[in-house]
């Protein structure tokens, strides 16, 4: 009897004594965070604690303003898609969330949750660039086939896929991405009124 209440006590003093230990390290974070005195600084640094920790809360100690966009970063590591329909007001902001989930779970699917129609299209090629699934691409509508194409051509760094899509402007982008992720510059050549900015950023 006595046995076990020792060995009760030392799992409590460790569970009680990880507890304090962990929250040490978020809180000295957190007032790392706080001394900075650049204010974009300042919000990226809360971003990545709350993104490292996986910790709503943590956002909770920015200003308004800068607090959504601060829960769409948790979102997408948690893979969450409960804190965009509870946790996010503003339009756009719940969209993003949506989108980034929706890449991090790798789902069509919750693109549709998406208000705006073009930046449906867009998370189409934010998930198809984390399956690189070009077959899957084939079942969608228009625009959605479009930019699944262009996700998936930049996911496998293929410029043959960049061809066949139908608009100029999505081969152009595509152009861009390609050139951009693997380096080569001479793809920019390819990028029309997107060239400078593509080899600006190469």
């Amino acid at each position: 009897m006595k046995k076990e209440l020792v060995i009760g006590l030392i799992i409590v003093v460790l569970i009680v004594g990880g507890y304090f230990i962990f929250f040490s390290k978020s809180g000295t974070v957190i007032l790392e965070c706080e001394k900075i005195k650049d204010n974009s600084a300042k919000i990226t640094c809360y971003k990545e604690v709350a993104m490292e920790r996986k910790d709503l809360s943590v956002c909770d100690a920015l200003d308004k303003n800068y607090r959504e966009s601060c829960y769409v970063g948790v979102a997408f590591v948690k893979g969450d898609i409960s804190i965009c329909e509870n946790k996010i007001t503003n339009e756009a902001s719940k969209d993003a969330c949506f989108s980034s989930v929706a890449a991090t779970k790798k789902d069509f699917s919750i693109c549709e949750k998406i208000s705006a129609t073009y930046r449906i299209e867009r998370c189409y090629k934010y998930v198809a660039k984390e399956k690189g699934n070009l077959l899957e691409c084939k079942t969608f509508s228009a625009r959605r086939e479009q930019y699944c194409m262009l996700g998936v051509a930049v996911a496998n760094f293929d410029i043959s896929i960049c061809e066949e899509l139908i608009s100029d402007g999505d081969k152009e982008e595509c152009y861009v991405d390609i050139a951009i992720e693997t380096k080569d510059s001479s793809l920019c050549e390819k990028a029309g009124s997107w060239k400078d900015f593509c080899l600006e950023n190469i």
